[in-house]
This record gives C-alpha cells, sequence and structure tokens, in this order.
C-alpha cells in the first residue's frame, strides 16, 4: 500500500487507524470505527435481504452486520476505485472475506448481479454506508443498486410466472412432442425479401395502407394475434409466430384451415396451434427456466432454434427475424402500448369480442380500461399509454434488436421507445428500392429434418423421462440413495411448485407432493407416447 500521498494513507485515529485518500478522510480522524460501528449496530436488517456496502475500506462494522444478519440474507462489498479496493482485500478482517455469506466485487453492474447470484436469491437490495467511499463514485454505485434491483425483480417476475404457467408449459412440451407435423419440421429459413415484422398494436392500421400496396415486395411474419387484422383485409402473411401456452390464441387462426402458411412454433404453446396450418414448421424451443428438462429436450436433432426467455410473442417474432438472414427488417404494430380507446389493431380478436358484447349500457370496459388508465402507468412521447410489464417487453424487444439495428426501420409512428431508426413509409420505399425486389417466394428452405429419426429421437426422450421419474419414484417411496440426484434430474415436473428452493433439503412435504407429480407426469409421458406411435 502506497504511503507517499498518491494512494490511500493509514492515519493515526486513536484506538484503529482512520484513512484518507486524495485530500480528504474517508473515516472519521478520531474514532474512525465508532460510526459504522453505531450504524451496524442500529440498521433494521430484514430477513431475504442483500445488504449493499459500498466502499467498504477497513471493513468497520461488518463483523457486526454480519453476526447480527436474518436467514436468508447476506453481504456484498463493492468497491469502484482500485487503490481502495487493494486497500480492503489487505486490510479487511480475512475471516470476513472469505465468509459464505459475503462476497466482494468491483463495483460493476455485471460482476455485482454475479455475485449476488452466487450468495442466493433475495427479496430486496439495502444499500448501507459505512465509509465516505461512496462518494468518490456516487454513480458508479447507483448503476450497481438500479441493476441489482432489476436483476431481483426479473427474476421474481419469472418467479411468478413459472408457479403460474410452468406446469403447462411443460405439459405442452410433452403433448406437443407426441403431435408434431415431424414430415413438415425444418430448420429455420432464410429470408428472400425485406422482412416485416407485425404485432397486432393499433400503429398497423396506419402501416396497413403501404402494406397492401407493396405487398408483392414484402415477406410478411405476422404474431398470432395479427394474422387476423391482415386477413380482414385480404392479406395472407407469409409466416406466423405462436408462444401462447393457453387456448385463447386460437381464434387468431379461425377461417384459415388448409393454408400453407409457414409457423414458427414454440414447444411450450398449445399444441392446437401446430394443427392450424399446413406449411412449414419451424419448432422453436424457449429456455423458460434452467433446467435439467430443458436441457435434454434442446439435443432433440430437430430443435430449429433454441431461445432465452423473451416473454413476449411480438419480441420472439422480431428476434427470430433477425436471424433469418440480412435482410432488412421494417417493424409495425408491435407498440407496447394503447391508443387511447383501442388497445390493439382492427381485426384483432379481442376488440372484436368487445365490440360484439357491447351494447347501449355497456362499452367495452376491458378495452377502455386498458386504453385510459387501470393499471397503466407509462405515458409514451406519442402520448399513449402503457405499463410496467409491456416496458419491459419494449426494453427486451431493444436489447434484441440493438445488434441489428443498422438494418432495421420502426415503421410504428408510436409506442414505447426501442433504440432504433423511426421512419415513414418514404423511408420504408427507400429500405425496398435500396434492397432490390426479388420474385418469388419470400424465404427459401435450408435442407430438411428426417421424419424418422425426429420420431425415434423423439421416442428415445420420451422413455428415459419415464424411466426418470420412476426412478425418482423408487426413491422416494423406498428410501434409497441418490434421491437429491434423482429430484435434480427431474426438475422439470415440479419447478412450478411455489417453494422450489426447498429442493435442496427434500423436506417430508415436499417429497410428498413429488411423489404425486411423478404419477401425473408419468400418464402425460404416456400419453405422448401413445400419439407418437399413432402417428409413426
Amino acid at each position: 500500500m502506497k504511503t507517499d500521498g498518491s494512494g490511500p494513507v493509514l492515519s493515526d485515529g486513536g484506538r484503529v487507524p482512520s484513512v484518507s485518500w486524495r485530500g480528504a478522510f474517508l473515516y472519521a480522524p478520531r474514532d474512525p470505527d465508532k460510526i459504522p460501528e453505531r450504524i451496524a449496530r442500529e440498521a433494521p436488517l430484514p430477513p431475504d435481504t442483500l445488504f449493499v456496502i459500498p466502499s467498504p475500506l477497513l471493513g468497520y462494522g461488518l463483523p457486526t452486520l454480519l453476526e447480527r444478519l436474518g436467514g436468508g440474507s447476506a453481504l456484498l462489498l463493492i468497491e469502484a476505485e482500485g487503490e481502495l479496493e487493494s486497500l480492503a482485500r489487505e486490510r479487511a478482517p480475512r475471516e470476513l472475506l472469505a465468509h459464505p455469506r459475503v462476497r466482494f466485487v468491483t463495483a460493476t453492474p455485471e460482476a455485482a448481479v454475479l455475485a449476488a447470484r452466487s450468495l442466493g436469491r433475495f427479496r430486496r437490495a439495502v444499500e448501507l454506508v459505512l465509509s465516505r467511499g461512496r462518494s468518490l463514485a456516487p454513480s458508479t454505485y447507483d448503476a450497481v443498486m438500479a441493476a441489482l434491483e432489476a436483476d431481483f425483480q426479473t427474476y421474481w417476475r419469472n418467479r411468478a410466472t413459472m408457479a403460474r404457467m410452468g406446469r403447462l408449459w411443460t405439459r405442452n412440451l410433452l403433448d406437443n412432442l407426441g403431435r408434431l407435423p415431424y414430415g413438415r419440421l425444418k430448420p429455420l429459413p432464410s429470408a428472400r425479401k425485406p422482412l416485416l415484422v407485425a404485432g397486432a398494436g393499433p400503429s398497423l392500421d396506419r402501416a396497413m395502407p403501404w402494406i397492401l400496396s407493396r405487398r408483392a415486395r414484402l415477406a410478411i411474419i405476422a404474431v398470432d394475434t395479427a394474422l387476423p387484422c391482415f386477413r380482414a383485409r385480404g392479406i395472407e402473411p407469409d409466416a406466423v409466430v405462436v408462444l401462447e401456452g393457453q387456448a385463447h390464441n386460437l381464434r387468431d387462426f379461425a377461417g384459415g384451415a388448409g393454408n400453407r402458411i409457414r409457423l414458427f412454433a414454440d414447444l411450450s404453446s398449445h399444441p392446437a396451434g401446430f394443427r392450424h396450418v399446413g406449411g412449414s414448421v419451424h419448432a422453436i424451443l424457449t429456455r423458460w427456466d434452467e433446467l435439467a428438462l430443458l436441457d435434454r429436450a434442446g439435443r432433440l436433432p430437430f430443435i430449429a432454434s433454441r431461445t432465452a426467455p423473451l416473454g413476449s410473442v411480438g419480441v420472439l417474432a422480431a428476434s427470430l427475424s433477425a436471424r433469418l438472414g440480412s435482410v432488412p427488417l421494417i417493424l409495425a404494430g408491435l407498440d407496447f402500448s394503447y391508443e387511447a380507446g383501442r388497445s390493439h389493431a382492427s381485426g384483432a380478436p379481442f376488440p372484436e369480442a368487445e365490440d360484439q358484447r357491447r351494447s347501449r349500457l355497456r362499452q367495452g370496459p376491458s378495452l377502455w380500461s386498458a386504453a385510459y388508465g387501470g393499471r397503466s402507468r407509462v405515458a409514451t412521447r406519442s402520448g399513449e399509454r402503457s405499463d410496467p410489464l409491456l416496458s419491459a417487453y419494449a426494453s427486451t424487444l431493444q436489447r434484441e434488436l440493438a445488434p441489428f439495428a443498422g438494418r432495421t426501420l420502426d415503421l410504428r409512428g408510436g409506442g414505447l421507445e426501442l433504440g432504433l431508426a423511426r421512419g415513414r413509409v418514404a423511408d420504408a420505399d427507400a429500405v425496398l428500392d435500396a434492397f432490390g425486389a426479388p420474385e418469388g417466394a419470400a424465404f427459401e428452405d435450408r435442407g430438411d429434418y428426417d421424419a424418422s429419426v425426429s420420431r425415434a429421437a423423439t421416442a428415445s426422450f420420451l422413455e428415459r423421462e419415464r424411466d426418470s421419474l420412476l426412478a425418482l419414484r423408487s426413491s422416494l417411496r423406498n428410501g434409497t440413495g441418490g434421491l437429491e440426484d434423482a429430484a435434480a434430474t427431474c426438475d422439470g415436473y415440479w419447478a412450478h411448485f411455489a417453494d422450489p428452493d426447498r429442493a435442496r433439503e427434500l423436506p417430508l412435504d415436499f417429497r410428498n407432493r413429488l411423489l404425486v407429480e411423478t404419477f401425473y407426469w408419468e400418464d402425460r409421458i404416456d400419453r405422448a407416447s401413445a400419439f407418437l406411435r399413432e402417428r409413426a
């Protein structure tokens, strides 16, 4: 450690040393541990909390904090200044830095988030300032706290979604594997024309006249809810994207039986979606949670694309489109917001259903609540309304398309900001003119999957899943060894539990619920296997 004035300097503080740097004391000159100790003794320490300590320096107050920590809590020490980090690593108590409930990292958002995850999962992050070192880089520490809070919010939002939807997604995965049109499964295709990526937001109506006039020059890939919006105007999109796990989107396909539209469908989506199209099918596997089940499913030979959880079918459509070649992308209808009195483009099932129920005394409360307030709390620059969930989807889309911003045009004319170049129809025409006007199909397939090989791989997958469930059941009933490994192997069949973290200890009530699940999932796998054999 430097002592020539250019680095941090230890000075006589009485019983213990103080620290000065850049002409200022970072603790009190006398009794430097007094204030940190008082804060550590008196600060409220709720359970399941990550306490973030900026610039820990000599560690004053930290042992007291560690002694007082409640269940599920931990300490994250962060330092923005390299020389002060070296000081802390040299002079702070070694046993403190090595404690399993403590991490010490450089103050960057990425390092802090990874360190927090290694400590466990927390309900909140609380900053405790024990030195004046924080004032040396306040924006850095603010960024770390913002990143931690965002990561916690995302985790718990996903956890709530998993508790509500995880069982359905796993069931859909198994059902789809038994019913897939294996003869039509293909890898991701190449787009031959500029891609119009269409959501069902109100801005799709504004773009429709231009889309109609330029139809032959575009490859249209629509989310499922936008499909009836196009068909109401006599346009058949080239492809449709499906993600919804429940039956809500089945009305989107009404009137399209026997069509040859291309389908991009997630294997967690409702099985009926695969039966509503007659064209090429591209199987998408979303990794909705960190599950060994999804690791195994991801190795099936006919998975066209493996994706992170994106939440919204519109985000999935745009993310997939960006990977279908180097063609320009044009966005319409991906608004993530509502206009006054309008939540969707004309022809979408939701406003159509509202219209059918409307009367002189009933004026579409669902639509009005969505468009005029209710849970909406985010305003766009164009005056529309949104909400935190839609705003999160927009942020995800912005992240997904950032690497492709140079060839993406935002034609929406409103909606939440996506960090992309906005344009009008004249700009879109310039994009088409620069690309040229290729004739023929919108997409070119990149080969086929062997249907017999795909079916055999699925049959083997389902058989192994059944064997794993039976092994888990045997361990649960007979108390044989390897229960922890058997439960971990079968994680996809209990990850929807409200208390999945208790799988580490496997208490009796948890084991009893696991046992019941093995019977349910054995039946679902047997059904999928029977369907697969019937269609062989």
